[in-house]
């Protein structure tokens, strides 16, 4: 039996690791908010269902991005034109079980552009609770998003994303 899983906001987040030409910039989101359905099993190993009975979602505020630069922050929120498009979602389609997890299938909704996306993550099952740990590369100009430029510093189109989260069990 299935249950339905949510995103504990207070332990979920999303980190951006980009390249730039000066030094690495990170910039986090946190309360990252979304469900899925999942059962933890009598091994307390976590299953998803498989192809596309799988379902979840995955949803973040675009003007929580914050590096610690309140600078590339503020141009961040403005390539992101945050006012017109407040968040970035994301829509799980599939799952296939890998030996390390799962290979998801999906669709990333940013600025409104929707792009198919696949990606790995690992599931762990810890009282009660499933913690979620998966990354994934991607180019932001496929979104349309050009990257930030301060000055000297020219930021990499390439980023990749780091998703850390712990979901809890909720009724129904």
């Amino acid at each position: 039996m299935w249950q339905r899983f949510e995103l504990d906001p207070g332990r979920s987040e999303v980190r951006v690791v980009a390249q730039s030409s000066l030094h690495p910039i990170e910039a986090t989101a946190k309360s990252v908010t979304g469900s899925f359905v999942a059962t933890i099993n009598k091994n307390d190993e976590v299953e998803l269902p498989r192809g596309r009975e799988a379902a979840g979602s995955l949803r973040i505020e675009s003007s929580e991005f914050h590096s610690g630069n309140p600078l590339l922050d503020r141009e961040t929120r403005r390539r992101l034109d945050t006012r017109r498009h407040p968040t970035i979602e994301g829509v799980l389609t599939g799952a296939t079980a890998t030996a390390g997890g799962y290979l998801l299938r999906g669709e990333v909704t940013c600025m409104g552009v929707t792009r198919e996306v696949r990606g790995e993550v690992r599931l762990e099952a810890r009282d009660g609770t499933i913690a979620l740990h998966g990354s994934h590369g991607f180019d932001i100009r496929d979104w349309g998003i050009k990257p930030p430029r301060l000055l000297a510093l020219k930021v990499h189109p390439d980023v990749e994303v780091q998703l850390q989260a712990v979901a809890i069990e909720v009724d129904g």
